[in-house]
């Protein structure tokens, strides 16, 4: 859960960025504004599960103490629409040039997600913060990190051009008009097909490897999309996928009967554009082809009522 940032640590930041006389003794060691953003939104929001964390590393970014600052001042944004636009993560000085910024102020078109993924929104206290820091020139950490800690930053010149982890699924349902569905809607096997239940989906892909913490789970699921068991088919089924290029091209996120015409396929088999989005799961392993087999013979058996 995000916390609120106390008085008296704007306090602390403000002191830190604009040296007012007046403003009290310089903060200790520990209390620089990078470190309290690394303490009350780093450390918060933004390195737990399969997020900014040196196991994961999602979207070439790490925000643990000790790596954050490297990872973030004066290194070229990976998403392909910010390498366009020639933003860095954090350009000191330059609000409006720093990526970090948009992402968790809200992303425009091919962006990605809004970040934290999974989690509530910063509130405009922290993202003042970010702002602040950026605006002063995005000054480093007194806390020393790790001795000797190896940076996982890539270079600005040999950065992978791959898009920033962007939202999982799609986010919030849009209306449809295809055929109301059920969770008891009948499957019908394809000839030689053997059935495939919803309930073996979940067991065996959704609920291991999609509705986890952080993910499609929980009172924030990522992308506003639920795996959870008793709500997966709900929210996949018949339903128009909010991304702009999937629905352009007519898909829905599970075409009942029409694996070719679903979204989740197109998802975890990897999407061909960038304006897909990225291959699901998104911190995991790719699903074997086996699951994907079994994710089409679902889809494929399913039929309106």
């Amino acid at each position: 859960m995000l916390r609120t940032i106390p008085a008296a640590l704007v306090c602390a930041v403000a002191a830190a960025l604009v040296g007012c006389a007046g403003d009290g003794p310089t903060p200790s060691s520990g209390s620089s504004a990078f470190d309290i953003l690394q303490r009350e939104i780093f450390d918060q929001s933004c390195t737990s599960g399969p997020c900014h964390n040196p196991q994961t590393a999602a979207a070439d970014l790490i925000l643990t103490e000790g790596f954050s600052f490297d990872d973030l001042v004066e290194v070229a944004a990976t998403n392909e629409s910010a390498q366009q636009q020639g933003l860095e993560r954090v350009t000191p000085f330059d609000v409006v040039g720093s990526f970090l910024l948009a992402k968790v102020e809200g992303p425009g078109p091919g962006e990605g997600s809004r970040m934290p993924l999974g989690a509530a929104p910063l509130t405009e206290s922290e993202i003042q913060l970010i702002r602040d820091w950026i605006a002063s020139g995005a000054p480093g950490p007194e806390t020393p990190g790790p001795s000797g800690s190896p940076s996982a930053t890539p270079s600005p010149t040999t950065v992978p051009a791959t898009p920033t982890a962007t939202a999982t699924l799609d986010a919030t349902a849009l209306p449809t008009t295809a055929p109301p569905l059920s969770p008891t809607a009948t499957a019908v096997a394809p000839t030689n097909t053997p059935a495939v239940t919803l309930q073996q989906v979940q067991d065996e892909i959704f609920t291991p490897s999609c509705a986890v913490q952080f993910c499609h789970s929980g009172d924030f699921p990522s992308a506003q999309v639920s795996l959870e068991e008793g709500q997966s088919f709900d929210q996949l089924v018949g339903v128009v996928p909010s991304n702009g290029a999937a629905a352009a091209d007519g898909l829905l996120r599970v075409d009942a009967g029409d694996p070719d015409n679903s979204f989740l396929i197109v998802k975890v088999e990897g999407p061909d554009r960038l304006e897909l989005g990225s291959r699901m799961p998104l911190a995991f392993d790719p699903l074997t082809q086996e699951q994907i087999d079994l994710l089409r013979a679902w889809v494929a058996s399913l039929q309106t009522e």
